[in-house]
C-alpha cells in the first residue's frame, strides 16, 4: 500500500495526533516515515515586524523545530 509517508509537524496537537496515527500506519503497512517541522511564518506578518531580527528568528526557528523532530514520542520500533 504505502512505503513513505511525510509527516509534517509543528507541536500543535493536531499534528502530535496525526504523527502518532503515521506512526500506527507505517508499523501495520510496513511504510517508513519523513518528518518534516513546518513553520506558518504568516504568525511573523503582523505589525511590527520591522523591528524583529530576521536572522535571530530564523535560529529560533530553526532551534525549536530541532526540539520538536528530537522530542521523544510515538515512534516506529525502527527508530529506537
Amino acid at each position: 500500500m504505502y512505503q513513505r509517508i511525510f509527516v509534517p509537524v509543528d507541536d500543535s496537537e493536531t499534528s502530535n495526533l496525526a504523527l502518532h496515527e503515521a506512526c500506527h500506519l507505517a508499523k501495520e503497512v510496513g511504510a517508513s516515515l519523513k518528518l518534516v517541522h513546518v513553520v506558518d511564518l504568516a504568525q511573523f506578518g503582523w505589525g511590527g515586524t520591522e523591528f524583529l531580527d530576521a536572522t535571530e528568528l530564523q535560529k529560533s526557528i530553526k532551534q525549536a523545530g530541532e526540539q520538536v523532530l528530537a522530542r521523544p514520542g510515538p515512534r516506529p520500533r525502527s527508530w529506537a
